[in-house]
């Protein structure tokens, strides 16, 4: 239900799991919430509103270790409509992978109708490097709402990551908007990221760069860092 439920009341459900000889697996979960007590911690729409929640359930299918579907799902308690669907695909080896997410919430949750579409290819380039590019559809409206591409070094000391992302969104003051980001972290002491960003209304050029915060100390485990990126 991945919220937190208040006062005395129960969870139970059902998980079945099969596992294959060659390492595949599938499983099957649904669940529900039964509080003793009614009253207003949850908003209407929530599934937590009545003493019996909404129906969950998630089914995760793992046929090779290359290959993954899971599709999670809320639906009524009293008719059984679906209030929430969630489809989550990843197919594909590093050299090459492509990632989907499709989410569709109705109208009776506490969040707003949407229907839309995430995916992301990415490409292991050499040992270091790889290179991806997304975009975020609105199904609904038809219309595209993101767009990104970047580039990902990763060793064991360190991962820096630049990321170009267009967004599409217009609504009054709001215009559509061109943006970089640059991250660094250091897998033992922190990380640092800066942007730059513009809008459609600006004159073209980017704006300055943005303070950079310090990351926070984590370890002072040293390691072997390689003495280039390349």
């Amino acid at each position: 239900i991945d919220r937190v439920n208040s006062g005395t009341h129960f969870d139970y459900g059902l998980k079945w799991t099969l596992t294959g000889d060659g390492g595949g697996s599938s499983t099957v979960f649904i669940g529900e919430s039964y509080r003793l007590k009614k009253d207003d911690t949850f908003a209407a729409g929530s599934g937590l509103e009545n003493n019996l929640s909404d129906i969950v359930g998630r089914v995760e299918v793992k046929p090779t270790s290359e290959i993954s579907m899971l599709y999670r799902f809320r639906l009524d308690e009293d008719n059984l409509r679906p209030r929430r669907n969630e489809l989550d695909l990843r197919i594909g080896p590093p050299a090459l992978n492509l990632s989907a997410n499709y989410l569709l919430l109705d109208s009776a949750n506490e969040f707003p109708d949407r229907e839309e579409l995430n995916w992301l290819l990415s490409s292991r380039l050499t040992q270091h490097w790889s290179a991806f590019g997304g975009q975020r559809i609105d199904l609904e409206a038809d219309e595209t709402r993101d767009a990104r591409i970047g580039l990902t070094y990763r060793d064991e000391c360190f991962i820096f990551q630049a990321i170009a992302q267009r967004t599409f969104f217009s609504d009054r003051e709001i215009k559509p908007e061109d943006s970089i980001f640059f991250t660094v972290v250091f897998k033992h002491l922190g990380g640092l990221t800066s942007s730059q960003s513009s809008s459609s209304g600006d004159s073209g050029s980017f704006g300055g760069f943005g303070g950079a915060a310090p990351g926070s100390l984590q370890s002072t485990r040293r390691a072997h860092c390689p003495s280039s990126v390349l």
